[in-house]
């Protein structure tokens, strides 16, 4: 209801003087492309990330070819579809006539990196935002509702520091923030990453609020930077492209991170199954076999009750119990340790970001920005 209420004192679009043809070869080639992607990653944990573990299998026909694994092969597809796709654009670009974008925006100062810098900033808070409920729900059971409590010092940071991070863009050049941002999210995990321990409590945990405070400073800097550099006339196109990249990051940060735990979880609990010496070797063999095909995340008191309802004795269960613990701690660590290196990534792309302040001194939008900043 506020929305509705509100939304009656934004300014009307203008509409286009002629309504444009819609892209259907574009867009297709855009679903496909990305989606193969995104699939491709998403197997890659039953398949393997590039020899293949197990072929393939659709209808009666096997694919593994050259013994690799369907995710290599669909994630080539995708990345086949997607140049495709802009070689397409580019076609339509030259004769005039009605793209879904046009490729020449990318060859603009600055928008490569500012793209790259919005794909990795919301691939990394989407699997921050995957990585630590399931830390705190499996590790910690706690409720949905402790869960979104326990978010809150990494939104409150968020917000805080996207606020104050517009009000230095009169003091300090936006790409200096930005990488200010990586260097404090990357401190943020790495210190999270520290401090996840099978027998850690609750408080001993960085929660996010310091991570929080590195996106937000990041959030607040690089829509406006992408959006400076381009026309009234472009912003609109720009901020469509911009959108996808957005989207593209929070589905391939997930399916990255997602995959990136179950291997590792898996990897551990193969290794710790077989160099145990409570497990009896003739229950070894099924435990290996059940960790690579059908591994997943549970808490404790999920995989204690599954073991007594198998009728595992005592002993052997407690053993599987401590080996699983110690297991999803490591996979835990290993993706958030991945997100300190997507963030020292995204502080090395910033180095490529043009050096431009987005207000002047007295306040006012600095030339270039008006027009984005109205958009």
């Amino acid at each position: 209801m506020v929305i509705l209420i509100l939304a009656r004192t934004l300014q009307a679009d203008r509409e286009p003087e002629r309504r444009p043809a819609f892209d259907f070869v574009g867009a297709l080639l855009s679903i496909f492309g990305w989606s193969s992607i995104v699939l491709g990653i998403l197997l890659a944990q039953k398949y393997g990330f590039f020899l293949a573990q197990e072929p393939f299998v659709w209808g009666s026909l096997e694919i593994a070819p050259f013994g690799l694994s369907i995710t290599p092969v669909l994630v080539g597809l995708g990345l086949l579809l997607v140049i495709l796709l802009f070689r397409w654009e580019g076609n339509l670009e030259s004769a005039g006539k009605d793209a879904l974008f046009r490729p020449s925006l990318l060859g603009i100062s600055g928008i490569k990196p500012g793209m790259a810098i919005r794909f990795l900033q919301t691939g990394i808070t989407a699997a921050f935002l995957y990585v630590l409920p399931l830390l705190l729900q499996l590790s910690f059971e706690f409720t949905a509702m402790q869960t979104g409590l326990a978010l809150m010092p990494f939104s409150l940071m968020l917000l805080i520091l996207a606020i104050v991070g517009a009000r230095l863009s009169a003091r300090f050049y936006a790409n200096r923030m930005i990488q200010v941002g990586f260097v404090i999210a990357a401190a943020g995990l790495g210190s999270m990453a520290a401090s996840i321990q099978p027998d850690a409590s609750f408080q001993e945990l960085a929660l996010g609020g310091l991570f929080g405070a590195g996106i937000g400073l990041i959030a607040s800097q690089i829509l406006n930077l992408i959006l400076s550099g381009v026309s009234e006339q472009q912003t609109p196109e720009t901020a469509g492209l911009t959108s996808t990249f957005e989207q593209l990051g929070n589905a391939i940060g997930v399916a990255l991170i997602g995959t990136m735990m179950v291997m590792t979880l898996a990897a551990n609990l193969q290794q710790g199954f077989d160099v145990s010496s409570v497990i009896p070797e003739e229950i070894k063999a099924p435990l290996i076999a059940s960790a690579e095909e059908s591994v997943q995340l549970m808490s404790s008191t999920a995989l204690e009750q599954g073991l007594a309802d198998a009728g595992v004795e005592a002993e052997v269960a407690a053993e599987i119990e401590d080996i699983y613990a110690l297991s999803r701690t490591q996979a835990f660590k290993a993706g958030v340790g991945f997100l300190v290196f997507a963030s020292l990534l995204g502080l090395i792309v910033a180095l490529w970001l043009p050096k431009r302040k987005l207000v002047d001194t007295e306040g006012a939008p600095a030339e270039g920005v008006a027009a984005a900043a109205e958009t």
